[in-house]
């Protein structure tokens, strides 16, 4: 059976405020990571290793490539690029939901206080 061919992933070319830029950014990682483990297998064992920071650099678009420009291994090079792209969700209440819960149950609280005291 032939080996199915892969293409060479698209530049990482979004800003880092992107809208989607954790989904965008996480679907181009998955895919240097799946051509970078195509292009190694099936490879001689005395062929040289694949150079997988080489493949990464050159899927980053100019614009990108500063951001990882001094980190010098594949690992380094990710951690920062999922440093930039990757940011948690914020699930903090918004302010204006939390007044109207805390108000609710305040006066929840005042209503109880004053039923028990007719008891």
């Amino acid at each position: 059976m032939a080996k199915q061919e892969l293409t060479r992933p698209k530049e990482l070319s979004v800003e880092t405020t992107a809208p989607d830029v954790s989904k965008t950014f996480t679907y181009w990682l998955r895919t240097v990571n799946d051509y970078s483990d195509y292009l190694g297998e099936g490879r001689a064992e005395d062929a040289p290793a694949i150079n997988r920071e080489m493949i990464l650099i050159s899927c980053l678009s100019p614009s990108v490539y500063p951001l990882v420009e001094e980190d010098e291994t594949f690992e380094q090079i990710v951690v920062t690029l999922k440093a930039a792209y990757i940011k948690k969700k914020n699930n903090a209440i918004p302010t204006a939901a939390w007044h109207t819960r805390l108000y609710r149950l305040s006066v929840f609280a005042l209503l109880n206080t004053d039923n028990k005291k007719q008891m």
